[in-house]
């Protein structure tokens, strides 16, 4: 994939680069709205970073550190995506559901009590019901449904899974290379830059890298998504780009055109200072 950077400082700007990366794509896919869950030591439940859900005074620093980022990256991810004359406009929501919990805590608590999006989401997608619709992990047979939500553990999980198959079918590029130690097999790529990073490993979950990777996979193969819109925590930039040049390279993904736009994720004041932090980067 070739990669292209750039600084928006405004939402025209902004809106510009989403119409170019999006011109000739049937199919859109946004992710936004993305959020952290925290556990309330208090109440013994977890609680999605969210300002709706932290209205007790002991939720007072993270709720000025991290609950402004998701409603405003929702709103600003739909107000993008009901822009764009593509034909099919869809929008997601990942969940970090591992960071910042004890490793006591059950996240399936989480995905059993909330099996709706939150309602600052719902009012806000509610706006453009007639062009965008919700995209939502497939039904599971058994186990614990994450919808409406996308879980990253479960997207690394599948990851893992993913490109275990591939070893086992050789179906991996020839710029793959595979090592295979008595403790575990291991898989290196090389970068856009050119430098062999690891992107699999048999004893281990995967990273950001690999839920970027099937997320992206996932929009291709379920929704028909040929332009993916990331709107995400600039702190993450690294993985999501690797995961991106991944998507494509390494799993065949047919979702080939990524916008990936990071932005500030924390004591964010409003839609200006979001957009203000922004940096992009355009992968085709």
């Amino acid at each position: 994939m070739n990669l292209k950077r750039y600084c928006p400082k405004n939402y025209d700007s902004l809106s510009e680069l989403v119409h170019l990366a999006s011109r000739d794509a049937h199919t859109v896919v946004v992710q936004a709205g993305h959020f952290l869950l925290y556990y309330d030591e208090v109440e013994k439940k977890i609680l999605p970073c969210i300002e709706e859900f932290l209205v007790e005074p002991r939720h007072a620093d993270i709720r000025a550190d991290y609950a402004q980022f998701p409603v405003l990256t929702w709103s600003l991810g739909l107000r993008l995506l009901s822009s764009l004359p593509a034909h099919d406009k869809r929008a997601m929501v990942v969940v970090n559901d591992w960071q910042y919990l004890p490793k006591e805590c059950k996240r399936s608590d989480f995905y059993m009590s909330q099996k709706q999006l939150p309602g600052c989401y719902a009012k806000e997608l509610s706006r453009y019901s007639d062009s965008i619709t919700l995209f939502e992990p497939k039904k599971v047979s058994s186990g614990i449904s994450t919808a409406p939500f996308w879980s990253e553990m479960n997207l690394r999980n599948r990851y893992q899974r993913h490109f275990s198959k591939l070893i086992t079918s050789g179906g991996l590029p020839k710029d793959a290379i595979l090592e295979i130690k008595p403790d575990a097999v291991y898989c290196s790529f090389p970068d856009l830059a050119g430098v062999k990073r690891e992107v699999y490993c048999s004893c281990q979950t995967g990273d950001c890298a690999g839920e970027i990777a099937e997320m992206l996979y996932e929009s291709g193969l379920r929704a028909g998504a040929t332009c993916f819109i990331n709107i995400y925590p600039l702190v993450c930039r690294e993985f999501v780009e690797l995961g991106s040049q991944l998507s494509v390279d390494l799993l065949g993904s047919s979702c080939t055109t990524v916008l990936n736009i990071g932005v500030q994720s924390t004591a964010v004041r409003d839609n200006s200072h979001l957009i203000e932090t922004a940096e992009a980067s355009l992968h085709q």
